[in-house]
């Protein structure tokens, strides 16, 4: 899956493009591998410690976070990311939201998971409230 990730940031620039590439072939590899969510929740419950399995599900998650911080450091390297904003505590920051949504897929209907994976990709490109702020 890193591979895969990684490719579909490769193929466009721009730190919000790259991180939507992202989410989208996340959702991709989740569709292809419907019950690797579930698979990783047991593991993390009942894991047997001799077969590694926990060690192996925990690299799937340190791949995405590895493309995740990539594409976060690009963005600070080119001066897009927020002067007021870590370069670690945003990767972690995303990678949070990103792994959320992962968990989300084993409980959510297929639709559900479309919209909640739908708003984020609102969320990353500042669009999904609108530009008058009552306060």
């Amino acid at each position: 899956s890193l591979p895969r990730l990684s490719a579909a940031a490769d193929r466009t620039e721009g730190v919000v493009n790259r991180l939507l590439a992202v989410l989208a072939e996340g959702g991709q590899l989740l569709r292809e591998n419907p019950h690797a969510v579930a698979f990783d929740r047991a593991l993390r419950v009942e894991s047997a410690g001799h077969l590694q399995l926990e060690r192996d599900s925990d690299m799937i998650y340190t791949g995405l976070r590895t493309v995740i911080g990539e594409i976060i450091r690009q963005s600070h390297r080119d001066g897009v990311l927020s002067a007021d904003a870590d370069v670690d505590g945003t990767t972690d920051a995303i990678f949070a939201v990103f792994q959320g949504l992962s968990a989300h897929a084993a409980t959510a209907s297929p639709e559900r998971y479309r919209a909640t994976s739908h708003a984020l990709g609102l969320l990353i490109q500042g669009s999904l409230f609108g530009s008058a702020d009552p306060r």
